[in-house]
Parts: structure tokens; C-alpha cells; sequence
């Protein structure tokens, strides 16, 4: 028994030595620890939409110049100097071009691009993979700053970074980065995102600072494009309706009616300028399309911008759009409807941010939609005019991914991470795979009719880049698909036309024309490129020497169509006829349609007066091209040598 109790005393006095845990103030709960970490990482997170930026744009620096890349870049000798920086200031975005009159007169000014474009070519010249890195850094920093506005407005860091995550991403911006000519609108965002940004600081601190801040960028963001006129229709949208939302409306109203008043002084200073280097504040051309086609089309293109920013499928650098001429259409009732029934959605939304991002996306598609009335329907629809709207989607679109986990997962914060990684890495690869599609011309036109095989205007589109490509048999294999898909396809006759002349079969070139003018029927939304085809066919009957068709053709396309373009070429032919003063009438009447300080204008206009030996009109006219023309101009050195021969002393 001794031994018995010795052994369990032993055992006893054993377990009085094993460790007793108890709780320690000192250590970290695991759920402590992790909240510790994520507060170690907040300020690296907010840098992970910039990297996926970064890394799911990357690819793009392989890819070559693309469309309007040889104008825009390697044909723009403006870009190629920077004594040429004043003129930017004072000509249209296409005023470097000095061999076609028909871009000059579009109402395009955006002096920023084009010192963009100058500083670009400054450090890298015409190496693509330098202006693709370009392009690739100003869409990081405008994901960067989605960021901070959205965590700013919300004060939610966790859904600013979903939304500038996704921004990030999101492949409908494929055309903006990986086109270099598409950088218009992320070069805008850059400055008018700091402008709203400084706004929220304005209504949190009341600075006088901020409001300074916020009118300069605005102004910057109007010089790099017309959109951002936008911004003030935001800003009053959130003083009435984001903020104070218990506050009185006449009291909110006043608020806003004060800050639309400052926004007047860049604006204001914006449309001068524009003015003095136009000589309009709209166009100064008569416009393509009636303005009720406009109006029921907008639906239509509402809704073609909603799917194209919902859903990642289908991109193309054409969405033909026909426009819309009757109330009674489907493709105006059907667009029309939806568009109510989503706006009834975002009215009677209680979240602030869901009926902000709603506000957000429509008010900066709303220039674009506005523009429609300028642009080929084949262009109607453009990707690159939803870069700075999707902001408003993404917002939407993290809100509900928030929104689904706290419903339907325990785990929250995994879920969430889980299930915005899986969208994320998806609109990545999406993207990266859109890029490949902008590999040179040819592939991106592919890429048109891969998406629309029945489109007539892609394959009519896509015939003149074959040819420009040095493929003649698959032009013209393409012009005539376009024909049988839509024998109404003038594109088509005009591409074959061209071929033929190009070729050298001046009748055959004439037989297509004539073949569109008996095809394509004449309505006010075909006019202006019936017009094209009777300006052509006059032009290839003057060739001919048939000197009454030509003219016939000639003035019955400046009947169906007034545009600076028409009344030049008129006035050229009749100029090569030696009908002099016939000539210069429509040449005053091509100076009246395109902006004031175009160098190309003046010079022809100097050319004239001097085959009618007024000379007096001539010298003006040539002092105004020197003033006007870049610095290294083509043929500055020419008309130099014409000046200084008519202002020699007379014997």
C-alpha cells in the first residue's frame, strides 16, 4: 500500500509541474493579428489598382501605330519641332495637315493632345513601344486617381479599391491604351478627376485653395477635350441630390448655382480660345444628319454603350449604328424603354452610390451621344467614349459585389477578396486578349468583320486598309462582299471606284459611281455621302475632258452637301480649267467653312490671287501662311520664295 501511495504521489506531485497555460495580456488573438496586418497593408493596397494597371496593359508595348497613328505620329511634322508649341495653341487638333482640306474643318480642338503628342515624340521619336508605355502610364495614373475620388466621395477605402480595381481592368478601355491616338480621353481624366477630387475637398474643408485648384484643372481637362464641359452637371447633381440630402432644396439650389457660376470662368476662357483658333464655339460645317434622327437614335446608343460596359464581349473599333428616323420603330421604342426602366431603377435606389454612379455614367456619355450627329455610323459607337463613364460602373459593380457577399457568404472578407480577384483576373485576361487585336490596321479592321461578318461598311472599310497594305486582290475581294451583303453600300462603289482609277481604267472608275448613283437611294441620312460619290464622279469626268458632266456632278454635290471639302475641289477644277474667277468664288466660300489660322488654306488662297495677278491679296495671303504654318512646313520654304518674288521692287 506504501508503495502504492508513493507512486501515486509521485504521479501526483508530476501533473503539479506540467505548464498551466492562462490567459497573457501580452499576446496577439489571432483575429488581432490580422487586423494588424491589414492595416500594415492599407497603404500598400492602395497602390494595387495601379499595378494591375500596369501589369494587364504591359503587353500593348509590342504593338505597332494603328489607324490614325501614321497621321496623328508619323505623318505630323507639327509634333516634330517644339518651336511649333504656339501652334498648337491656336489650330485644330488636325491643323498640321497640309495636303487635305477635309480634317481641317472638323471642330476638334485639343491643344494638350497635342502638346502631349510633341513631348512624346521628344523623348522616344517613332518608336512605338515608347508611346504605347506612355499610353500605359496615363492609364495607371488615372486608376489611381478613380481611387481617390471614389475613396474620398464614399469614404470607403475597401470599395474604392474594388471599383479602381476593376477600373484597372476593365477591357472596354482596350481601345484607349492600346491605341495611341485613343489617348485622348485618359489624358483628359488625368486632369478633370484631380478637378472633382478637389471639389470633395472644397465641401470638406471649404479652402479657398481648393476651389482654385479645382477650376484650373478644369480648365486643363477642357484643353485636352470638350467632354469634361460635363464636370459642372456633376457637381450640381451632387449638391443637390449626394450631399445634405436633409437639407433644403431652394438652400441647395443656391449652393449649386454658386459653384456652376465659378466653373463659368474656365469654361468661358476655354470657348475664347476655342473661338480664336475655330472662328466658331460649335462647327462651322452644315451638319451630316438631321437632328430628329439624332435624337431618336440616342437610345439606341445608350443602349449598345450599357451592354458594351455590362458585358465584355464583342469589342471592335466599329459599332455601325443605323440612325433611327421613326418614333414607331422597334429599335427606338425597345432601346427607349429600357432606358426608362433603368433610370426608374437608379431614381428609386436608396444608395447614395448606386444613384451617384448611375448620374456619373450617363452624364459623361452624354457629349458623346450628343456628337453623334458628326460622326459614319460605322463610328457612331465608340469604345474609347465609355473610358471615363465606367468609373460609374465599376462603382456600381463593386457595390454589388459587396452587396452579394454580406448576403450570402459567412466569411466575409475572404469572400469578397475570392470573388472580386476572380472578376478582376477575368476583365484582365479579357483585356490582354482585346490588346492582340490591335496589333497593326489590318488586324483591328479583322477584328470588325470577325465581330459583324454581315457589316457591308467593315468589309467596304477593310478593303481600303488591304490595299493601303499592298493587297489588291483581297481589296477588292472585300469591296465586292461588301456589295453583295448590301447593294446600297456606297463605301463600296467609292473603294472600287478608287481601285479603278488608282489602276488606271478611269471608265470602270466612273461605271461604279454611276452604279451607286442609280443603287444608293438619296434620304437626308445617305446625302452627305451620295454627295462624296457625285464630287468624285465630277472630278473623274473632268479628268475625261468631259468638262458638262463634270460640272453637272460637281454642283449637284455641293446642292446635297455644303462642306469646305466640296467647295474646294470644285474650286480646284475649276481653277485647272483656267476659269480663274469662277475658281476663287468657290474658294472664298471653302475659307468661310475652316478655321482662321489653317496654313494649307491661306497658301491656296495665295496661289489664286496670284494667277489673278492680284498681287496686293496674294502677299496677305502668303504673310498669313508664314504665320501659320509650322516652322517646318513642307513647302514653307516654296511659298517663301513665291512672297519674297511678289514683294520684289518693281523696275
Amino acid at each position: 500500500m506504501a508503495k502504492q501511495s508513493v507512486s501515486s504521489s509521485k504521479s501526483a506531485s508530476h501533473a503539479t509541474t506540467l505548464p498551466v497555460t492562462e490567459p497573457d495580456e501580452t499576446m496577439e488573438t489571432p483575429e488581432a493579428a490580422k487586423q494588424r496586418l491589414f492595416k500594415k497593408l492599407q497603404p500598400v493596397s492602395a497602390l494595387l489598382p495601379v499595378m494591375l494597371a500596369l501589369v494587364f496593359s504591359i503587353n500593348t508595348l509590342w504593338l505597332e501605330f494603328v489607324s490614325d497613328d501614321y497621321q496623328q505620329v508619323l505623318g505630323n511634322n507639327a509634333i516634330r519641332d517644339i518651336r511649333n508649341l504656339p501652334k498648337a495653341l491656336s489650330t485644330t487638333v488636325w491643323g498640321f495637315i497640309n495636303l487635305d482640306i477635309a480634317p481641317v474643318s472638323q471642330p476638334y480642338y485639343r491643344p494638350l493632345f497635342s502638346v502631349w503628342f510633341m513631348g512624346v515624340y521628344a523623348i522616344f521619336g517613332t518608336k512605338a513601344w515608347g508611346w504605347h508605355l506612355m499610353n500605359v502610364l496615363i492609364h495607371a495614373l488615372a486608376t489611381w486617381l478613380v481611387f481617390l475620388v471614389l475613396n474620398q466621395l464614399s469614404g470607403r477605402k475597401r470599395l474604392a479599391l474594388i471599383a479602381a480595381s476593376l477600373f484597372a481592368v476593365h477591357p472596354v478601355h482596350t481601345e484607349s491604351v492600346a491605341w495611341i491616338s485613343g489617348i485622348t480621353d485618359p489624358l483628359m481624366a488625368i486632369f478633370l478627376l484631380p478637378a472633382f477630387y478637389f471639389y470633395l475637398k472644397l465641401r470638406e474643408s471649404g479652402k479657398p485653395v481648393w476651389m482654385v485648384a479645382m477650376l484650373v484643372f478644369h480648365l486643363l481637362a477642357l484643353l485636352n477635350k470638350e467632354t469634361a464641359l460635363a464636370l459642372p452637371v456633376i457637381v450640381a447633381y451632387c449638391e443637390l441630390f449626394y450631399f445634405n440630402e436633409a437639407e433644403a432644396f431652394n438652400l441647395k439650389l443656391a449652393k449649386a448655382a454658386k459653384l456652376i457660376g465659378a466653373f463659368l470662368l474656365p469654361i468661358v476662357i476655354f470657348l475664347l480660345v476655342r473661338y480664336y483658333a475655330l472662328g466658331t464655339f460649335s462647327t462651322l460645317e452644315e451638319l451630316r444628319y438631321p437632328l430628329s434622327a439624332t435624337l431618336l437614335t440616342i437610345p439606341l446608343a445608350l443602349t449598345k454603350y450599357l451592354v458594351l460596359v455590362s458585358l465584355p464581349y464583342g469589342y471592335s473599333y466599329q459599332h455601325y449604328t443605323g440612325f433611327i428616323t421613326s418614333a414607331t420603330s422597334l429599335n427606338f421604342i425597345l432601346p427607349l424603354l429600357l432606358v426608362m426602366a433603368l433610370a426608374a431603377v437608379f431614381i428609386l435606389a436608396k444608395s447614395r452610390l448606386v444613384k451617384f454612379a448611375g448620374a456619373w455614367f450617363l452624364i459623361f456619355l452624354l457629349p458623346a451621344l450628343a456628337a453623334i450627329k458628326n460622326f459614319d455610323q460605322e463610328y457612331l459607337v465608340q469604345e474609347r467614349y465609355l473610358y471615363l463613364p465606367s468609373m460609374g460602373f465599376c462603382l456600381l459593380l463593386g457595390l454589388g459585389i459587396e452587396w452579394l457577399v454580406e448576403r450570402q457568404f459567412a466569411g466575409r472578407r475572404y469572400a469578397l477578396v475570392a470573388l472580386t480577384s476572380v472578376i478582376v483576373l477575368g476583365f484582365g485576361i479579357l483585356q490582354i486578349r482585346q490588346s492582340l487585336f490591335w496589333q497593326d490596321t489590318v488586324t483591328v479592321y479583322q477584328r470588325c468583320i470577325a465581330v459583324a461578318p454581315t457589316s457591308a461598311e467593315a468589309h467596304a472599310s477593310i478593303a481600303n486598309v488591304y490595299y493601303t497594305a499592298g493587297k489588291p486582290r483581297e481589296a477588292e475581294a472585300a469591296a465586292r462582299t461588301a456589295l453583295e451583303l448590301d447593294q446600297q453600300c456606297n463605301n463600296a462603289y467609292l473603294t472600287l471606284s478608287y481601285f479603278s482609277k488608282q489602276s488606271g481604267n478611269l471608265n470602270q472608275a466612273i461605271d461604279y459611281l454611276e452604279q451607286a448613283k442609280v443603287n444608293v437611294s438619296v434620304t437626308p441620312l445617305t446625302r452627305s455621302s451620295i454627295a462624296t460619290t457625285y464630287l468624285n464622279l465630277g472630278l473623274l469626268y473632268g479628268q475625261k475632258k468631259d468638262f458638262q458632266k463634270a460640272e453637272e456632278n460637281l454642283e449637284q454635290s455641293l446642292a446635297l452637301w455644303t462642306r469646305a471639302n466640296g467647295f474646294y475641289q470644285v474650286g480646284l477644277f475649276y481653277s485647272q480649267q483656267n476659269k480663274l474667277e469662277t475658281a476663287l468664288s468657290y474658294y472664298l466660300k471653302m475659307r468661310e467653312l475652316v478655321p482662321p489660322h489653317n496654313a494649307f488654306v491661306h497658301a491656296t488662297m495665295g496661289a489664286m490671287y496670284e494667277k489673278l495677278q492680284q498681287n496686293d491679296q496674294a502677299i496677305a495671303e502668303y504673310i498669313k501662311y508664314m504665320e501659320t504654318a509650322t516652322v517646318n512646313a513642307s513647302d514653307r520654304q516654296f511659298v517663301q520664295e513665291r512672297l519674297n518674288n511678289l514683294q520684289k521692287p518693281k523696275k
